[in-house]
């Protein structure tokens, strides 16, 4: 059986090294390939960040693919800078109208699981308010600026969705939960306390906001189970994990 080189340079990238250099090996990988594919598995993977920075320096590669994982990785610092900014917004949001939150994944991940905040990309924000104050945060972001996307009511009361979707002021996406199980179906096959997650929540810094976020045992727990509904196909998944337990606290 032909050796599938492509998960051999994924796995390279993403296992732990000097993040400037390329890692041992990967030069003779990669050398004298077409890298298109390599890129559109890496994007799938969410890993796409680190296969960047894991090929950058090495000379005389295919251009194109390895440009375009450099756009996606400074789109990403763009974008975490926004929800950084974002962050700071829904704090001074929520804490004027009183209401408890919590975010999670994301910036949570970049900033203090992962050695550096540019290594792990993300899409978009997951922040948890308690469900008696569902309707208070969808009333307090919309009073903020913050545009609701969801429209199809039926399809949300139909499936019990657990979360909405909203445009935050700055632009950051945001998924905005009074469950981390999204689906009705899946809470009633799979026991979560909402109650204690989030009366075991931790306080953390994020660019200078103070804001509360999983403690790591529920962080490690949650990313489990995160990655067992989802298929447990990602790769950035399993280094999610992997993360979390270097990180310390479990």
């Amino acid at each position: 059986m032909r050796r599938d080189w492509i998960a051999d340079v994924l796995r390279a990238s993403v296992r732990e090294h000097d993040w400037e250099r390329p890692p041992d090996g990967m030069s003779s990988m990669v050398s004298g390939r077409s890298l298109e594919e390599l890129e559109s598995r890496a994007v799938y993977h969410g890993v796409g960040n680190l296969v960047f920075l894991s090929l950058r320096s090495l000379p005389d590669l295919d251009p194109e693919p390895v440009d375009q994982l450099g756009r996606r990785y400074v789109g990403g610092n763009l974008r975490h800078l926004q929800a950084l900014g974002d962050l700071a917004c829904l704090e001074d949001t929520f804490t004027s109208e009183g209401i408890p939150w919590l975010v999670f994944k994301g910036p949570v991940l970049g900033e203090l699981v992962y050695p550096r905040p540019d290594l792990r990309s993300y899409r978009d924000l997951d922040i948890v308010v308690p469900r008696a104050d569902f309707g208070a945060a969808v009333m307090a972001l919309e009073a903020a600026g913050a545009k609701l996307l969801d429209r199809n009511w039926e399809f949300l009361l139909e499936r019990r969705v657990g979360q909405l979707h909203f445009e935050l002021p700055m632009g950051t996406l945001a998924d905005v939960h009074w469950h981390v199980l999204n689906r009705g179906e899946m809470r009633r096959s799979l026991s979560v306390s909402m109650d204690g997650l989030l009366r075991r929540a931790r306080q953390v810094e994020l660019n200078g906001t103070s804001l509360l976020t999983f403690e790591p045992v529920d962080s490690l727990l949650h990313l489990c189970v995160h990655a067992a509904v989802s298929g447990a196909v990602r790769l950035v998944w399993m280094k999610d994990i992997e993360r979390a337990i270097a990180a310390g606290g479990i």
